[in-house]
């Protein structure tokens, strides 16, 4: 805006940033932002702000009680003057009408998609001089969709610290909504305690996380060996890449040239014998050290970084912490945090790299020695000649000197036909290697099958047990098929799996492959687009034309052989993510193990996160067996009645495994009895955590789910009824179980045409649970298990989402048209007669 030279300013503020000035323009006084007093250094952060605040004003150009942008050219910045004082020279004390017309104008502001983002300063507050609120100062507004998932989280923290305000000045007129979202962890703390989550429990920065900016740990297991954590240090320092330090070389001449602190060269540490605590070592300065742990630091005026290295046992922790102390040390964090994420994980990887490889070089020389030493008995010619013979007893020589048996496997990739003469032979080898990966009982033998020794591989019968996978050559695909079909089913224990890549072949093997269905198992078709599912009926015809039909999509595909203990699966949960509520134990934990055996990401979001003796099973067990399942476990603490836990339980799940593919909504709350015997504190309990419960983690998974390509929701709901018998008994428990119902009918109708497949499952009969046990009358004798329940799920899950939602399913009914029909095993007792479940007839 054109100034005449002599009109009269006024400075209202100086920073680092430029000045604030009142200036006396022909149209009357606005304010300027001038940029040309800036020091050199701190141009383009001062320029990168105005701009911001100049895109913000325009966005909101023409609403009330907020500056109009009057020009932005690069070099100041002018909008309008708002007369008025700031909140700390006149504050509101008492004028609730005040902060009612303060909220108004945020929601306002929100509407137009900008977040103010710097609202705890009262500085930014004006109250002008008819007594209004205004707001000034929006360098670190944030413009974006108003609906938008972080849009709605930064408008959450603006009107938090409206109400912090309101505490100070208002507390007496603070509503028990307002009470309530101040008594929450704001998002930058949330976000800090997320973090903290990544140091151990015996960490060393511990102490240090309160008010931290940046957290950051990672952990990997490798040998010790004796090396104090300073020799680990020393190593991770010299495994810095020459390109990495020669950027920080760069780095800090231009700190020199602005007159900054010049940070010196990553691997430049002192080889000083006994460093004491405040002595210089490399870029930081010792702070403390003992043999397990040692704790770095370097602290200017801008942030304070702490570096912490600590042995856990055999696994090595590299931990840091950053406090920032001003605007520039924020900024600073901006670039400087996404590289440390990646170069504090590569530096310790290739630190224990060199760790193992050291290692190997000590283990191949033991068994060159011991070569050696058999070469002087027998000659090189009688080496040879044993080798031919087979490899095995260098391997298991190998396998004592030292190196996993899974490592063997995957550089020998041992066939049948080197490994040993005999099926006997082979079988005692990878029984010695699956004991020492596995600890016994939980075998997974990894077999390679030349095509010439299939036959012989599958009549042996005896070399497959649980667990055990095979993978056999495409010349041999319809050999291993006739050995299966022509009573070698034996063979086929429960959890076998065979991959026979498919090359082109003839109809006539195919024939042959689709009567594998016969021995129990499952013929699995891959196309690009994921797993051709096609249901078998019960009927002997069906399950003809369904064998058929198996074969025929199996054609120019891989086809993979699955057996199971009786139960037909036709689909697969492979690579899917599922979102389980309430799953670390009962039922919700029977869903995530039934996923994980198919290869599953499972999600287990509950609250508890500590055992309870009462009823064992934590979020971590949880985890940890659905990892031992086969699958992926991720543990996340999350109450679904608070909204924010859930956003961050469903965030954290995607940043872990990408996305989201099912939600399955299974915690719920109960207290079965009448209107005078319940407390309006379990009342309210259990609508928060049925209905609305449901209805938010939907509501959180939605986004991720519209964009799988077979995305499901199950909700562990009743069919609606309206039966006055199941409405007198217990009506809260009642108006809570069918809002799940209705919440239920409400997303399939909405979202099933999107390609949501919205549904709800209900057991026939009772469950045996840990919950089911703590109510008084229940016998247990006439429960069956959860595992009828994870069945039936996985049955519904890994149908065709398209066409299919707003059923609302029974478990007996959703196996029995998968033909299953002997439902004796899930019985708890089958001698006794089964209780029958709630709001079923």
């Amino acid at each position: 805006m054109p100034v005449p030279h002599d009109a009269p300013t006024h400075a209202l503020k100086a920073d680092s940033f430029g000045r604030i000035l009142l200036v006396q323009g022909p149209e009357g006084p606005f304010v300027r932002r001038d940029l040309g007093a800036t020091p050199l250094w701190l141009r383009l952060p001062a320029w990168w702000l105005a701009r911001r605040e100049a895109r913000a004003l325009k966005h909101i150009h023409g609403m009330a009680d907020v500056p109009q942008l009057l020009d932005w050219n690069g070099r100041h910045l002018d909008r309008s003057f708002m007369a008025g004082d700031a909140m700390y020279q006149r504050p509101p004390r008492g004028d609730v009408a005040w902060f009612r017309a303060a909220r108004r104008l945020l929601q306002q502001l929100h509407r137009r998609g900008v977040a103010h983002n710097d609202l705890a300063k009262e500085a930014n507050w004006l109250v002008t001089e008819d007594g209004r609120p205004a707001l000034i100062d929006f360098q670190l507004a944030v413009i974006g969709a108003p609906r938008s998932r972080w849009m709605r989280l930064l408008a959450r923290e603006d009107l938090r610290h409206l109400l912090k305000h309101k505490r100070m000045y208002c507390r007496e007129s603070l509503t028990p909504v307002e009470k309530r979202v101040l008594k929450r962890t704001s998002q930058r703390r949330a976000g800090a305690q997320a973090m903290s989550a990544l140091l151990s429990e015996g960490s060393v920065l511990r102490s240090q996380l309160p008010g931290a900016d940046f957290v950051h740990a990672c952990q990997a297991a490798a040998p010790r060996n004796g090396r104090s954590a300073l020799q680990a240090y020393r190593d991770m320092a010299a495994a810095v890449p020459g390109w990495f330090d020669g950027l920080m070389g760069l780095r800090n001449r231009g700190m020199r040239l602005l007159g900054m602190k010049d940070l010196g060269s990553l691997r430049a540490v002192q080889q000083t014998v006994d460093p004491q605590p405040g002595q210089r070592l490399g870029i930081f300065t010792l702070q403390a050290l003992g043999e397990d742990a040692i704790v770095l630091e370097d602290d200017d005026r801008h942030l304070r970084v702490q570096l912490a290295l600590q042995w856990h046992g055999d696994a090595l922790e590299v931990a840091t912490v950053v406090h920032t102390h001003n605007v520039l040390g924020r900024l600073y964090m901006l670039p400087v945090a996404p590289v440390h994420r990646w170069i504090a994980p590569h530096l310790l990887n290739k630190q224990l790299a060199h760790i193992r490889a050291r290692m190997a070089v000590a283990q191949r020389r033991a068994v060159q020695q011991a070569d050696a030493t058999a070469v002087q008995r027998c000659g090189t010619r009688g080496l040879r000649r044993r080798e031919r013979r087979g490899l095995r007893m260098r391997l298991e020589r190998l396998l004592h000197a030292g190196i996993g048996a899974q490592r063997v496997v995957q550089l020998h990739r041992i066939h049948v036909d080197t490994l040993a003469r005999s099926i006997d032979q082979a079988r005692a080898f990878i029984g010695v290697g699956a004991e020492r990966i596995f600890d016994g009982g939980h075998a997974q033998a990894i077999v390679f099958v030349p095509s010439g020794h299939v036959g012989q591989f599958a009549t042996g019968g005896q070399l497959l047990g649980s667990g055990d996978r095979v993978r056999a050559g495409t010349a041999g695909a319809h050999r291993i098929a006739q050995a299966i079909t022509g009573g070698c089913a034996v063979a086929l224990a429960a959890g076998v799996e065979v991959t026979i890549p498919d090359n082109g072949l003839a109809p006539a093997q195919l024939a042959i492959a689709g009567r594998l269905v016969d021995a129990g198992g499952v013929i699995l078709g891959r196309r690009a687009t994921g797993f051709r599912r096609t249901a078998l009926a019960g009927s002997e015809q069906g399950q003809a034309q369904g064998r058929q039909q198996q074969a025929r999509t199996a054609h120019g595909m891989d086809l993979r052989l699955i057996a199971y203990a009786g139960v037909w699966n036709v689909g697969s949960l492979q690579g899917k993510t599922l979102f389980i509520t309430g799953a670390s134990r009962g039922i919700g934990l029977a869903i995530a193990l039934r996923a994980a055996r198919d290869g599953a990401n499972v999600a287990i979001a509950a609250k508890s996160s500590v055992p309870n003796p009462k009823l064992p099973g934590t979020i971590h067990s949880a985890a940890e067996a659905v990892t031992a399942a086969g699958g992926q476990g991720l543990a996340l603490k999350c109450d679904i009645r608070e909204e924010d836990q859930v956003q961050a339980a469903v965030a954290a799940a995607v940043d872990t495994f990408g996305g989201i593919d099912i939600l399955v909504n299974n915690a719920s709350a109960i207290w079965l009895r009448g209107t005078l015997d319940t407390p309006m504190k379990r009342f309210d309990l259990m609508q928060q955590v049925n209905s609305r419960g449901s209805f938010l983690c939907a509501q959180a998974c939605l986004p991720y789910l519209l964009q799988a390509p077979n995305p499901h929701i199950l909700t562990l709901a009743p069919p609606p009824s309206l039966d006055p018998k199941w409405w007198g008994a217990h009506t809260g428990y009642t108006l809570a179980k069918m809002g799940m119902s209705f919440v239920t009918l409400g997303l399939a109708a909405e979202f099933g045409p999107q390609g949501v497949a919205v549904n709800a499952l209900w057991p026939r009969t009772v469950i045996a649970t840990d919950a089911i046990n703590m109510i008084p009358g229940v016998d247990v004798g006439g429960c069956r298990t959860p595992q009828i329940m994870a069945d039936a799920a996985h049955a519904v899950l890994v149908r065709e989402a398209a066409g299919f939602h707003g059923r609302f399913l029974i478990d007996d009914e959703v196996l029995a048209e998968a033909g299953v029909t002997d439902l004796s095993g899930y019985a708890v007792d089958a001698s006794r007669p089964l209780l029958p479940d709630l709001f079923l007839d």
